[in-house]
């Protein structure tokens, strides 16, 4: 079991240091979120916190009702946008 405070504590450090999609920060946090039933827990939780924090929402429970997830890590698309485009962020 990871310890969140911990956890939260390591995330801030992180980036505010480095990008959080960097080979040294994903190593980081796999220490503490890959799991044999979750190998990629670690990249799959950057690419998801960089996401959300380069969407237009505050609100984490609004973009995950937004947010569509394709099946490919890297690709989220949402449409929620006052000009109903659709964007990509990669």
């Amino acid at each position: 079991m990871v310890d969140v405070e911990v956890l939260t504590g390591h995330i801030l450090v992180l980036i505010k240091a480095i990008d959080i999609r960097s080979e040294p920060a994903v190593r980081l946090l796999g220490e503490l979120l890959d799991t044999d039933e979750y190998p990629r827990g670690a990249e799959q939780f950057a690419h998801e916190l960089y996401s959300w924090l380069r969407s237009p929402y505050k609100d984490l429970r609004r973009y995950d009702e937004i947010a569509q997830v394709s099946k490919s890590l890297g690709e989220i698309r949402t449409s929620a946008y006052k000009d109903r485009r659709e964007l990509m962020i990669v």
